[in-house]
């Protein structure tokens, strides 16, 4: 066996813990994208259902860490067995849940009384990701000439395995795609913050946890453009700056940008835990909706897989998730694939136009 990786652990240990909670993360009278009674979840044919989906995520947990262990599996691999299974399993539930789905009622209340707090994020905090990404690109420009003339472009541990000839391309192109990702990004928050597409349930007993769970949307893609710009800035300034040797000694400034990178996966548990889909998890007022369930007002025949929202009836572009903690995409509105367009291809268009 093989001296174990633990980062690779790490990741597959908390990538697996939220995938084994995520049935119970949405609303209550949702179950594996389909809209149930809220007492649903706790009768034993949900148990039935909820127990063999995680027994199944145990599994694979499991059997990709001891294959792991064996140098069987490559460390760039977990997340995409443990998604492809979590797809797999969140598909049989969803086939396993839909005979005992309930009527939804379409309709679609608003508060009337001024008081629904919509989300705002200052100028300041916006601007910051790119006040970051600005001071790197500086100390970049002005300690040019003391640059290594071959700089590392790729880590496979602490030291580099990879170089390339300096450039003025190649000393700037991380922070360039650090940049227009972030673009992108705010693009993404920009159609997210706004009414015209974005579907967002306006019900006057669940307006105020709503409000709050969609606040906490924007503030993690916020925290995420943050993230990224610091750790490309890190990149930029602790390893492969002239000054990296004096700055942190050999080896340190791998594990940091790994830690940098790493930081927001604890904290997107926590709020899956904290919040809930769409602040179900929040505290709730006294007064409890009762009647028909009301679920996301979206039709569970539209939910392909109880995943992916096709709705070409529906003029949203942005939909509550059904698995997982946030919003997906309608993928029957033609801006929703031209945000996955740029979102995938976009990197590796830059990538070969800045070589």
């Amino acid at each position: 066996m093989m001296e174990p990786n633990w980062l690779f652990v790490t990741i597959t240990l908390a990538l697996s813990l939220l995938l084994w909670m995520m049935p119970t993360l949405s609303r209550s009278d949702i179950f594996f994208g389909v809209t149930v009674p809220p007492s649903f979840r706790d009768s034993p044919e949900g148990r039935h259902i909820l127990g063999r989906y995680r027994q199944l995520m145990t599994a694979s947990a499991v059997l990709t860490l001891l294959a792991h262990f064996n140098d069987f599996l490559s460390s760039s691999l977990p997340v995409v067995i443990l998604a492809l299974v979590s797809t797999l399993g969140w598909a049989w539930g969803n086939h396993m849940t839909r005979p005992h789905s309930a009527s939804v009622s379409p309709e679609r209340r608003a508060t009337l009384d001024g008081a629904r707090r919509e989300p705002q994020i200052s100028l300041q905090a916006r601007i910051g990701p790119y006040l970051i990404l600005s001071a790197a690109t500086i100390y970049l420009y002005f300690y040019y000439d003391l640059l290594p003339d071959s700089l590392p472009v790729h880590w496979s541990g602490p030291e580099p395995d990879r170089f390339t000839p300096k450039n003025w391309l190649a000393v700037f192109r991380p922070l360039i795609m650090a940049t227009a990702i972030s673009l992108l990004m705010e693009f993404t928050k920009a159609t997210l913050a706004s009414p015209n597409f974005t579907r967002r349930l306006i019900a006057p007993l669940e307006d105020d946890r709503e409000s709050r769970f969609f606040q906490m949307n924007l503030r993690l893609l916020l925290a995420t453009q943050y993230l990224m710009a610091l750790v490309f800035s890190w990149v930029a300034i602790f390893m492969r700056g002239p000054h990296a040797p004096q700055l942190m000694p050999s080896g340190w400034g791998f594990y940091g940008v790994l830690i940098l990178a790493l930081s927001l996966l604890p904290v997107s548990i926590y709020i899956s835990m904290r919040y809930g889909q769409g602040g179900s998890r929040l505290p709730a007022s006294s007064h409890s909706l009762t009647g028909a369930p009301l679920g996301d007002r979206t039709p569970d025949d539209c939910w392909k897989l109880g995943q992916f929202y096709f709705n070409p009836n529906d003029a949203a572009v942005w939909v509550e998730k059904r698995a997982g903690i946030g919003y997906t995409l309608n993928f029957a509105r033609p801006l929703s694939w031209l945000w996955l367009f740029g979102i995938i291809a976009g990197p590796l268009i830059l990538v070969r136009i800045l070589r």
